[in-house]
Formats: structure tokens, sequence, C-alpha cells
């Protein structure tokens, strides 16, 4: 087939209307084509050197002259604008060649009600010409809008030959600009009738989702068959042409995307708004309207079983284009944060688990719960006299204690978010822009795989973009597959993504990658002079990694953060783990920790849907990565250990949970070659080098404000691993026991009364109820010292709540106020639990120093009568 007929979506017929629709496709690829030349003209943008290659002198001063949003965005509520002339004149042209068309008179189709909806023939001519004007952006709009290039120097460049003129960006942006707005023209004709199309769900089956037939859906079908609408658009061996040029022309404005955002100017702001606010805006609502196109494509044209893979490859890579420019949904600017990827990943706050606890994982409340010799668990039996206030504040109204149930990092930093500076997060155009084409794909991949969907998850509304971003991606993974979704993540995260994937002798549904000896995940070393400059240079968009092109970063995270959340079988969660492995693994080794962080959230991710299958066995996936991954981890917590702590806290809970998963899952190992020593002594050595890490920390005191570093590695990391360790039998902490007393109790005497200091406390007290409890044998030896420290704190604390109440706190605020008073009480009651648990496990040492303090009173007589009583309970857990 030439080139000119693969431009074209149809293919000549012997029949008039199949020449007449023939001859639609060849008009369409005229008005491209005169668009393009058209508005590239200098009349039609002031002749400005401001070329997107080019040594424009503008500096930007006075970018705000023409700061004019597109029509399409939906917070300015503009109706859709006239036609130019010269557009216009190819609307006329395009409307009177279709008109020609004539359509069986019986062209109808069910509506969610199953009652008849006829289609006006209009509309379906509109969807021709749309389609046609779609399938023709590569060959007529792309060489305008890929001329732009970086090379190793940082130096614009075009991707084209060298003697190609430069085109001036604001030439690009009225060629596409207009070139849209045709489009727009043709496809309000026919979009207002796609949710009123059913499919069949024997004929339009998602390879994830086993549906039943509806007598609904066969009705259509047979409809579809009577009206025999298939002649208008050519016959079947015509569709899959259809198919692939929208789908090619989807996946080369996606590589537009990530090319224009990689190389942004970082100078020239009139250039840089022009981008953000126009180009890139525009060049998403195109492939909206490509979606939109395939979707009523799929109604109109024959659409079988072997088409679904095409499609919903499509789609996947449609959604992994619109997703950096959204990110968590917070914000117009299309970041995220690490603490909303974590609630997305964790459940409905930070960490919080509603079906296993109600405190979130990384709160003081769930640390002590955990722990051993829990002080939460113990606090029923505590309604003796004198103990009521102290088990009261563990157990009933602890819900309500807002120092113990809050997380204890602060998510809100700027360090904690990931920027996206190819959107504007003033006006917000382009998060607008990509959220209308999210919902479009959500709309088009229900409708194809028959998915029911409610009519409210289609609508915008930026108050609630926050909890409909996750809600979206979820659902259209769980339509189109989330092996689908990603495997083409993992494509775009590398630069290997190509379209169509599929080949006569791979199975369907497998994205394939690139080969090339040069690439960036495993470059090949090769010979000086052995590559020709022409291959090079053709390659150099595939050499740039993800820090060069940080777009694929963003999507890659976040769609792995996701796509694990509805899997509910092991096979599955199995197959998107293998995409998600290279991924992971880069990020890990990465020597920035922000993206260690990433990493480690898509590793939790997976451990968290993994935790929520049942199975009888240990996985093969799991069982052969697991030493590699425990070892980036480890390697990750060292590079990481004097940055920012919420990247530390992130990693820590990615392998306490981790190593826990694998800890749960040892009874299943007796066929495994992963055995319950080996997990055993992983855990411990993760332990240890934490604990020699916060150690560290500990000797720097409280500098560079180092505490919420600490207490995000005790409770997210520490506890959790010395809790699990407590479990074992034999004492298994024996062997970090030193290590951890000489890391635990300069912590649990770390002066101050901040919200930070007092978090330091209660998180060591929890750490050492546990290291007591893992190595009991060996603590009578060290019962003196633990004691001491113990009731140093206790006293220290006293004289704290003294002084907040006698003196004057008028200089603070009531909240302040009262959140002082309640961390001193916890820390008194969760000392009073920990004195008591050293006196029974240390027994004589720690009663010589207890009696000593009782013989001199140091320490109000009532806490250590306090002490001995809460001991005496305390002996039924040992």
């Amino acid at each position: 087939m030439s080139s000119s007929n693969q431009q074209g979506v149809l293919s000549a017929q012997s029949s008039p209307t199949s020449q007449l629709v023939n001859d639609v496709g060849r008009i369409a690829r005229e008005a491209c084509s005169s668009i393009a030349q058209h508005y590239s003209d200098p009349i039609h943008y002031g002749g400005s050197n401001d070329a997107h290659g080019g040594k424009s002198t503008d500096t930007g001063e006075n970018y705000d002259a023409n700061k004019s949003l597109p029509y399409f965005d939906s917070i300015l509520g503009r109706p859709m604008p006239d036609l130019p002339p010269f557009c216009n004149f190819w609307f006329r042209r395009l409307t009177e060649e279709t008109s020609q068309i004539t359509c069986n008179v019986g062209d109808t189709f069910f509506n969610n009600d199953g009652k008849n909806d006829p289609i006006d023939k209009e509309k379906i001519s509109g969807f021709h010409v749309a389609r046609e004007l779609v399938c023709n952006y590569i060959s007529a709009i792309h060489p305008l809008v890929s001329k732009r290039g970086r090379n190793s120097h940082g130096d614009d460049v075009f991707s084209e030959s060298s003697n190609q003129l430069e085109i001036p960006l604001d030439a690009i942006i009225e060629v596409v600009y207009h070139y849209e707005l045709l489009i727009a023209h043709f496809a309000r004709d026919f979009s207002d009738i796609l949710p009123s199309a059913r499919v069949n769900s024997s004929t339009r089956k998602n390879t994830n989702l086993e549906q039943s037939e509806s007598t609904i859906n066969e009705k259509i079908c047979q409809n579809l068959q009577k009206t025999k609408v298939s002649e208008i658009s050519a016959n079947a061996s015509h569709k899959p042409l259809s198919v692939l040029g929208i789908g090619k022309t989807i996946h080369v404005i996606a590589t537009e995307l990530t090319q224009w955002s990689s190389t942004l100017p970082k100078e020239n702001k009139d250039r840089l708004w022009k981008i953000r606010n126009k180009l890139l805006p525009c060049l998403l609502r195109l492939m909206e309207h490509a979606v939109t196109v395939l979707h009523f494509s799929t109604i109109i044209d024959e659409y079988h079983d072997s088409d679904a893979a095409v499609v919903n490859e499509v789609l996947s890579i449609a959604t992994i284009a619109a997703t950096p420019f959204i990110g968590d949904g917070k914000t117009s600017s299309g970041s995220f944060g690490i603490g909303a990827l974590l609630q997305w990943i964790l459940g409905e706050s930070i960490g919080c688990r509603a079906k296993e606890n109600s405190y979130g994982i990384l709160s003081l409340a769930y640390t002590l719960q955990s722990c051993s010799i829990s002080p939460m668990t113990c606090a029923g039996d505590f309604e003796t006299k004198g103990h009521k206030e102290y088990a009261t504040l563990l157990s009933d109204s602890v819900a309500s204690n807002d120092f113990l149930t809050r997380p204890v990092i602060d998510w809100s930093v700027q360090s904690a978010h990931v920027d996206a500076s190819w959107t504007d997060g003033v006006s917000g155009v382009g998060s607008r822009t990509a959220m209308a084409l999210l919902l479009t794909i959500c709309k088009a991949s229900c409708i194809i795989t028959g998915s029911p969907a409610e009519e409210k998850e289609f609508t915008v509304g930026t108050e609630t973009n926050s909890e409909k971003v996750p809600l979206l991606l979820r659902k259209i993974a769980h339509n189109i597959g989330t092996n689908v979704l990603a495997a083409t993540a993992r494509a775009q995260f590398f630069g290997r993504l190509e379209f169509p994937s599929t080949s006569p002798g791979q199975p369907t549904g497998t994205i394939s990658t690139k080969t090339n000896s040069i690439g960036p995940f495993m470059p090949m070393v090769t010979r000086i002079g052995t590559v020709s400059k022409k291959s090079s240079s053709a390659s150099k968009n595939d050499e740039k990694s993800y820090s060069d092109q940080p777009i694929r970063m963003n999507a890659a995270v976040i769609i792995f953060c996701l796509v694990y959340r509805d899997i509910d079988k092991l096979t599955s969660c199995g197959k998107a783990f293998s995409y998600t492995l290279p991924v992971m693994l880069s990020l890990m080794d990465d020597v920035r920790s922000i993206n260690q962080a990433l990493g480690a959230l898509m590793l939790l991710s997976f451990v968290e849907a993994s935790s929520r299958i049942e199975n009888n066995e240990i996985p093969s996936f799991i069982e052969n990565s697991s030493s590699i991954i425990t070892k980036s981890l480890e390697n990750a917590i060292q590079l990481s250990s004097r940055q920012d702590a919420t990247f530390l806290t992130t990693i820590c809970l990615a392998q306490s949970e981790w190593l826990r998963l694998l800890f749960n899952w040892i009874p299943l190992a007796s066929k495994s070659s992963l055995r319950p020593t080996t997990v055993h002594a992983w855990m411990s050595k993760a332990a240890s080098d934490n604990l020699v890490a916060v150690r560290k920390q500990v000797q720097m005191g409280g500098k560079d404000k180092n505490d919420e570093l600490i207490v995000g590695a005790l409770v997210a990391g520490i506890d959790p691993l010395l809790a699990d360790l407590a479990s074992l039998p034999n004492a298994a902490t024996i062997e970090i026991a030193r290590v951890g007393l000489s890391a635990i109790l300069p912590l649990i005497g770390w002066r101050g009364m901040s919200m930070e200091s007092r978090s330091i406390q209660i998180a060591a007290l929890a750490g050492l109820l546990s290291l007591l409890s893992g190595a009991y044998p060996i603590m009578t030896h060290h019962g003196t010292k633990i004691m001491t420290e113990v009731l140093i704190l206790l006293d220290r604390s006293d004289k704290d709540a003294i002084f907040m109440r006698d003196n004057d706190q008028a200089d603070k605020s009531s909240d302040k106020l009262r959140n002082d008073e309640l961390s001193t009480e916890s820390v008194v009651s969760v000392a009073l639990h920990a004195a008591a648990a050293t006196l029974v496990i240390c027994d004589k040492g720690a009663d010589t120093v207890l009696s000593h303090v009782q013989k001199h009173g140091t320490l109000q007589y009532k806490r250590v009568s306090q002490i001995r009583n809460v001991g005496e309970k305390l002996q039924n857990y040992y």
C-alpha cells in the first residue's frame, strides 16, 4: 500500500458510496496540508523571531500582553468560536462532500433505558470527517510540531534534516489551534450520542474481565447488523486501518508531549507561557478528540475480540500521556506529593487501614498498639484504683488524642512534592484539559468494554479532583486491563514505547520494547566510530533517561502506585509486578533520595495488594526477586539516612512492610528455597542498620532539625521490625540487643518539650518494649541503666507538666497548650508502662534502682507505687 493510502483510513471500493467516502479522505488530507501551510505563514503570527529553536531577543518582560487561554478551558465557560474564513471553506467543502453519502433509514441504537434512539446522518458524516482529520495528523501537522530536540550540550536542534527552516513557536500554535478547532466543529455533531451506545459484551470483551451477556447488549448487536452502518465505513478490511491510524496519532501526540515537556525554555517567560498554556493543552485536546473518534469507531465499525488488545493499548497510551498533567489532583500545577500517594496506597488517611486497625500506620498510636507488651492492649486490665486515668488515656480516649493519632511526618513540606514544570499552576489550563481527557478515556473504556459506570464519574469538579483522580485511574485500569496499563507505563518510563506493539508472532495484549544496543536501562559499550552520525542522531531521544524527561517518571510513579489496588488474583499481581520491578529498581538505585522514595512507594503499593490476597505458597516472582529488592532497600536507606525525613520515612516504611510480607508468608515456604532463617536474618540486619543510622543522628543532637528524621525512622522502620522479631521464639533479638540499647536509651533521654521531642520519646519507649520482650534472657544485665533512663524521663515529664500548669501560658495559643499537655501526659503514661515492664523482665537490677529512688524520695511516691502495681499486672503476660 502506498504512503498516501496509508495516511487515509478509507480504501477505495467499487460502490458509489465507498467512492464518496474515499473522496472525503482525500479532501481531509488536502485540508490538513492547507491548514499547516496557511497558518505557518509569518503573516498569521506577526513574523516573530520567536522560533522554538531560534534566538529570540525577547526576554519575556512583556509576556503579559497576550495571555488568552484556549477556548476549551472548562473554567472559562466559553462557547466554541466560529471558524475563520479559511477553515470555514474546508468545513463547507467537507460537509458538502459527506452530505452525498446516503445511509439506510434504519440506523438506530439503544440508549441506557433500552429505547431506540435514531442517529442523525449528519452526525455519522461528522464522525467520518473527524476520523479522517485525526488520522492525517501524522502526515500534515506532526512535521511542524516535532522540529525541536536537544543535543548533548543542551542546545536547541531539529529532529529533521538540518537544511529545513526553523518553525516559530507562534506558527506551530496557530496551526495546531486551527486544526483542533476544525475537528471540534465536526466532533460536536456526534459526541453527544456516545453515552447512549453500548457494546456487545461477547464481542467487545476486556481481556481482564469476565462479563456475562445481557439482553440489551444482544439487541444492540442485532440492531447494528441490521442497520449496516458499517457500509458507510467501508468493509471490514478497512476497519483495522482505522483503529491503527487513530492509535498512531495518539502515540505520536504522546511523544510530542514528552519532547516539548522536556525542553522547556528557562529564561524566556513568554515562550514558556505559550508552551504550557497553549501548545500543550491543544495537544491534549487533540488527543481527547482522537479518543472520542476511536470510541465512536468501535461502535460504528465491526469490532472483534482481536481488536480489543489494540484499543486497550491505545487507551493506555492516552492515559499515560494525561496523568503527568494532573498529578495528585490537589492543585492545578500537575505536581504530586509523597503523602498523597501514600494516602492512595494505604487508605482513607495516611497509613489508615480501616479493616485492620483504627490508627494510621505512621502514628504513635499504631506504634504503641503494634509493639510487644503493648500498653494499648494491657490498658484494659488496669482498671484498678489509682490507674483509671492511665488506662483511659491509652484505650478509650486515644482516638481523641491528636498527638497520638496524627502522622509523625509532615507531608505538606515542599521537599515531599514532585513538581511538574510542564504545567502552569497559576492558570491550570493544562491540568484541567488533561482531566477532561482522562474523563473521556474513562467513559470510552467503560462503554467499549461494557463496564457499568455512573454518570457522576464523568463530571468535572475541581473541588473533588483529588478524590476523582485515583478513582478514574483505577476504573480505567480495571476496564482496559492492569497488565496493559502497567506494560505501557514501563515502556514509556524507559523511552521505548512503540505502537502497535503486537506483531503477528506475538501474543495479543503484550507490550514490546525496543531492543536498541543503546538505551537508558543497560547501555552497550561500542567502539568510537562504529556508529554513524545519522544513526546516533536518530537514537538521541531514546538515550534520554527519565531524569532528562521527568514527565515519563511522573506518569510511571502515579500509575504503579494505583495499578494494584483492585487486583484480587496473585497471578495478575505477579504479571503487573514484572512490569513494575525494573522501574522500581531503577528509581531505588538512583542517587537522588526523592527518586529512591518514589521507587519505595511502588514497592509499598505492591506489598499492600499482595497482603490482601490469599495464597497457599510463596509466589515464584516473590522468591526470585526477594534478595535484590532487600538489597536495594538497604542501599537506599544508607544513601538517604542524612536526607529529608519524608524520604527516609518512606523507604523505611517500604522496607519494614516488605520484610513483614515475607515474614507472614514464611509458613507457606515448605517448598520454597526462601527459608525462614533467611528472612529472619534480613529483618535483624535491617533493624540493626537502621538503629546504627539513628545512633549517628543522636550524636548530632538536635542539629539540622533531625528530630522528624529520627522519629520517622523509628515509627516506619525500626519499631515494626523489632515488634515482629519479638514475636519469634528463642529470643531472636538477642544479637541486636546491644546495638538497640545504644541507640534507644539516648532517645529516651532526648530533651525538649516540642511535639517532635515527645514523639521521639514515645517511639523510643515502644522500641524498648519490643527489645525487652525479644531479648529478655540478657536484659537482666542491663536493668539498671534501662530503669534509670526511664525514671529520669518520668521525673522530667512530671516537672514539665507542673511547669506548664503553674506558669503563665498567655503567650501560647490554646491549641498549642492543649497539644503540649496531651504529649506530656502521653509520655508519662507510656513511661510508667515501660518502667513496669523493665521491672518485670530485668528483675533485680531494675528493682534496685526503683528501691533507691523510693528511699531517697527523688521521684513522686505515687509514681513508684504505680510502677509496682502495674508490674504485678504485667506478670500475667510473661
